[in-house]
């Protein structure tokens, strides 16, 4: 029973933001969770569904594992070591918000200023650079590329 509300839900969400590749489902995660921790197209297998997963990229910076190419910690680093994290791996996924360039957004003080608006007034120039930089595709391309029998396959 709860196999198939699993996967009603999660057609039901996907087709909120319009994706819709049927009968496999895509699931974007920004943050992970326990017990997954690839940072390369993956299937994410739960309850008897697979789930195609295409993770943001992470990489060690003192010790600590970040994802390097989407919000806070593309505003923190500067553009070069973003540059040459990306020219060195095979597998990149960017993820952003429009208010990771939005310089006039109201602010509010709090806690989390620093990791919510550091950066932002260079975040737009840093993404042109990237964008001139680097060749992207979009996520159905991908899903056509990837060879998906060979890649990880995570039980949760």
């Amino acid at each position: 029973m709860y196999k198939h509300f699993f996967k009603r839900f999660l057609d039901f969400i996907l087709s909120l933001i319009g994706l819709v590749i049927n009968p496999l489902l895509v699931l974007f995660a920004v943050r992970g969770f326990a017990g997954f921790s690839a940072d390369t197209p993956s299937i994410i297998e739960y309850a008897g569904i697979e789930m195609k997963e295409f993770p943001m990229g992470v990489t060690t910076i003192l010790g600590k594992k970040i994802a390097y190419s989407g919000g806070g910690y593309f505003r923190l680093l500067p553009y070069s070591k973003i540059k040459s994290i990306i020219s060195a791996r095979d597998y990149n996924m960017t993820y952003f918000h429009l208010r990771d360039f939005d310089k006039e957004q109201s602010r509010q003080l709090t806690l989390r200023y620093f990791k919510n608006y550091y950066g932002i007034n260079s975040a737009m120039d840093k993404f042109n650079r990237l964008h001139t930089d680097f060749e992207f595709i979009n996520i159905s391309q991908a899903n056509e590329e990837i060879y998906w029998p060979t890649v990880p396959v995570i039980k949760l």
